[in-house]
């Protein structure tokens, strides 16, 4: 009995490899296309970015910050809040949220659609770019 299970659980993880879309109706964000800037943003402080359109299904935002209290020894603070544009109370992704100066970026993985970003910094200058395969 105990095979059994074993043997139905494989079986079901393989045909779980197989259901979704069919050959060539999706294009799969990983392997096609070149990394492009489909918006971007810098400043300080807390910044409502303007909605941004996304075509697939995985996309990524890059960032960089610098601390501007370094010499007082106060760390900037740092966070990315990815927002649904149609329902604005909708946080879809919590992108970023660091101490300290950072250079680095997340993927986000949400149907293609309409976005916005809340930016939250302190003590920091930030720079930061969503990008898409395309």
């Amino acid at each position: 009995m105990k095979k059994l299970y074993i043997v139905l659980a494989f079986m079901l993880c393989l045909s779980g490899c197989y259901f979704g879309f069919p050959s060539g109706e999706k294009q799969d964000a990983s392997s096609a296309g070149v990394w492009t800037a489909i918006a971007s943003w810098e400043g300080q402080g807390t910044k409502s970015t303007e909605a941004f359109q996304t075509l697939t299904d995985e996309w990524r935002i890059k960032w960089q910050t610098k601390d501007i209290m370094r010499e007082a020894g106060i760390p900037g603070v740092f966070s990315i809040m990815v927002y649904d544009s149609k329902k604005s109370d909708f946080m879809v992704d919590l992108a970023a949220n660091v101490t300290g100066e950072s250079d680095s970026m997340s993927y986000v993985r949400c149907k293609p659609g309409s976005y916005y970003l809340q930016i939250v910094g302190a003590n920091c200058k930030w720079d930061v770019t969503v990008e898409e395969r395309r």
